[in-house]
């Protein structure tokens, strides 16, 4: 039953990220490519929190567990600091330059 709830779950939050990235290609400007960068980011973090339960689903006592948790901590510490390294070097990552060349009527 609690695998079915995550894959609904999952399935959920995958057409989100799938709206969500067809209205950044619709509405192109400066941020495009970073918006998209962070929509990619999501969805691999996304999957990765949904094997992560999976896999807790399966674990056989609490040692387990607490192993199993510690290491997606550190997996997932080391994934957000490589993602924000990332993120800096986007285009449209400059918060200034992008208030500047996007007009607002």
């Amino acid at each position: 039953m609690v695998e079915k709830a995550i894959e609904q779950a999952e399935q959920g939050v995958y057409r989100l990220i799938e709206a969500a990235d067809k209205l950044a290609s619709v509405v192109p400007n400066p941020t495009t490519d970073f918006s998209k960068k962070l929509l990619s980011m999501g969805a691999q973090n996304m999957n990765a929190a949904f094997d992560h339960a999976r896999n807790l689903l399966r674990c056989s006592d609490l040692q387990e567990a607490a192993n199993l948790q510690a290491q997606f901590l550190n997996a997932q510490f080391e994934t957000a600091s490589r993602q924000l390294k990332e993120l800096y070097d986007t285009p449209g990552s400059d918060v200034e330059t992008s208030k500047k060349s996007i007009e607002i009527k």
